[in-house]
């Protein structure tokens, strides 16, 4: 903060330096008669608190009420009490809405845990029938022909829940992958 403030009185030092004229020119007329500032004390100074210029720049300046060090304190505390009652509201506000958010995602990602583990199941099955008809002894039709038969049954569904249907199911053919890698590690 100190290094800010030295910054700009830096890149202000013009009208700083007609402020400090102007100052030295009524310091000695004021009642009591006030120090005479030079620039380099100026500069020294590190916060608005101290900065004697500011508190002597006029006459009686500080018998005004606000000028009194405890009563400014006491205006930044009420200021700062107030601003955390609207910081509560906007908490208050925020917090049901992220409670919120988290309930719809926990359902979302129910809903889909639901979805995927009933395709991975079937593809569990899937695996197994695979591996069955790979046996010397199964007689039955290719699998091919099952799946092509369960395609024009499901000719007049709705192409959207087909899209979604091979999404889910790729969905659930990547995460079977994932959790053999898993357990095989």
């Amino acid at each position: 903060m100190r290094k800010h403030i030295s910054k700009a009185i830096a890149r202000r030092s013009g009208a700083i330096q007609t402020a400090l004229e102007q100052y030295n020119t009524l310091a000695p007329i004021q009642v009591p008669p006030r120090p005479t500032l030079d620039y380099m004390e100026v500069i020294r100074y590190a916060s608005l608190g101290e900065f004697a210029l500011l508190k002597y720049s006029r006459r009686d300046i500080l018998a005004k009420p606000w000028a009194v060090p405890e009563n400014r304190e006491m205006a930044a505390k009420f200021f700062k009490v107030l601003r955390s009652h609207e910081e509560l509201t906007h908490l208050n506000i925020e917090t049901s809405r992220l409670s919120a958010w988290v309930d719809f995602e926990e359902k979302e990602i129910l809903s889909a845990y639901d979805t995927l583990n009933a395709h991975r199941l079937n593809n569990v099955h899937r695996a197994h029938l695979h591996c069955t008809s790979q046996l010397s002894g199964y007689t039955g039709p290719p699998l091919f022909a099952l799946l092509e038969r369960e395609e024009t049954d499901d000719e007049g569904d709705d192409e959207d829940e087909d899209e979604g249907s091979n999404e889910l199911l790729d969905e659930a053919s990547r995460l079977e992958d994932t959790i053999s890698h898993i357990v095989l590690q």
